[in-house]
């Protein structure tokens, strides 16, 4: 650790020059060092790390009279949509880790913290792709099981949208109906203070709770720590397009405004290039 330290603060000195005094050193000379365009995201946030921890040490010392360098913001994480997302054999992992966590509650005798709901929210966004906001917001007076459709009336962009209901999903969403004893209006999906039996008052889920519950999961689970919730939304993107959806038909599905959004989805890999082209007789 020391010499990491000596190797990054020794190219700084470098960098505004060693006889620099410590108070003449500006916020330009800090970002030139650590923002270089040749160095990775991660590299600039670890020197930036290291530039705060040396003016705060200055500061503390009173070699300075203004730590200049705490005011600069870190670089943002590159993260990849990709890391986001999970697979079909990765969603049926999840769903097993959650059905023993589930049965070894069961068996100790807990009747809270059962997160019935996981399943079906957790499978509606990675088959349906709709955003945490439209599923805990859902009114089954938008949904349509005969029709297989979902008309979504509060969205982000305030824009209505009718989604399919694609034949992976429809069997869950049946089934979840049945247990909610078929209800005609009200939330899809809900915390209650009867888990497993739909009965007594319900609250409405919030999108943090749905995410933080679906994070304890996908690490009990020993998914990559990068899953999150909004990456199911991702994988239902990537999905449509392999089935063979051009970017504006995936766009309307998902509900973009704008065609980049899409274009982020993970690329189509070998086997998929593969598969067109003999499904085109090239």
């Amino acid at each position: 650790t020391r010499a990491g330290y000596r190797h990054k603060l020794s190219a700084f000195a470098e960098s505004v020059g060693e006889s620099m005094p410590a108070d003449l050193v500006n916020r330009g000379d800090i970002q030139d060092f650590c923002f270089r365009e040749d160095l990775a995201r991660e590299t600039q946030r670890t020197y930036l790390r290291h530039c705060k921890m040396l003016f705060r040490w200055l500061e503390r010392e009173d070699w300075i009279d203004q730590n200049i360098c705490e005011p600069i913001r870190y670089p943002r994480r590159q993260e990849t949509t990709a890391g986001k997302m999970i697979n079909k054999n990765q969603l049926d992992k999840l769903f097993r880790t959650f059905k023993r966590i589930q049965r070894e509650k069961i068996r100790d005798g807990q009747t809270t913290g059962l997160h019935v709901w996981f399943k079906p929210v957790v499978a509606m966004g990675f088959y349906q792709g709709l955003r945490a906001g439209e599923i805990v917001r859902l009114d089954w007076l938008d949904v349509s099981l005969d029709e297989r459709r979902l008309h979504l009336t509060r969205t982000k962009n305030g824009e209505q949208r009718v989604v399919p209901i694609r034949k992976e999903y429809l069997p869950l969403l049946q089934a979840w109906h049945r247990l909610c004893e078929r209800p005609t209006e009200g939330l899809v999906f809900f915390k209650s203070d009867a888990p497993g039996r739909h009965t007594g008052k319900k609250w409405p889920l919030s999108t943090d709770h749905v995410s933080k519950v679906y994070k304890g999961y996908v690490r009990a689970a020993g998914l990559p720590d990068s899953v999150c919730f909004h990456g199911l939304r991702h994988s239902c993107g990537t999905q449509l397009l392999r089935k063979g959806m051009d970017l504006h038909e995936v766009a309307s599905w998902l509900g973009h405004s704008s065609l980049d959004s899409v274009r982020t989805y993970e690329h189509l890999n070998d086997q998929d290039l593969r598969s067109k082209m003999e499904e085109l007789g090239m």
